[in-house]
């Protein structure tokens, strides 16, 4: 259960949202295969009905897409769950750490201290979820 109550419309409006911003337009030269749609399929299931519910409720949540089965999950070590991966370009489930980059401290000038956000997990997930 999440932590506030959302509206269903909510939820179905954030999947959409999502699943639109990940396909490609109808009349791009590359198409996705039917896995990869599959797993975009998932991710934005995922973002979208479970983006609100906390740690141990993903955990619920994991287990019972993977309960159900059929569904294109990604492969979880016992100590990720499905919300740390991503799908790549190619369609292949791939974990968020490979998408951080690397911070590089500006040699020329002192930063604002405020202005500093050294790329991690989370905000690179954050990051590239508010873009789509």
């Amino acid at each position: 259960k999440p932590k506030m109550d959302i509206l269903e419309c909510i939820i179905v409006a954030q999947f959409i949202d999502i699943i639109n911003g990940l396909l490609p337009s109808p009349d791009a030269a590359k198409q996705p295969s039917n896995a990869h749609l599959e797993r975009l399929y998932v991710f934005a299931l995922m973002w979208s009905l479970g983006a609100s519910l906390e740690l141990e409720d993903r955990v619920k949540f994991q287990g019972f897409l993977e309960e159900k089965g059929g569904l294109s999950l990604p492969k979880c070590e016992d100590t990720t769950t499905i919300f740390e991966y991503y799908v790549t370009d190619d369609g292949e489930w791939a974990h968020w750490d490979s998408k951080v980059v690397e911070y590089v401290y500006p040699q020329e000038t002192i930063p604002r201290y405020d202005s500093i956000l050294v790329p991690n997990v989370d905000n690179t997930c954050t990051e590239f979820l508010l873009q789509i």
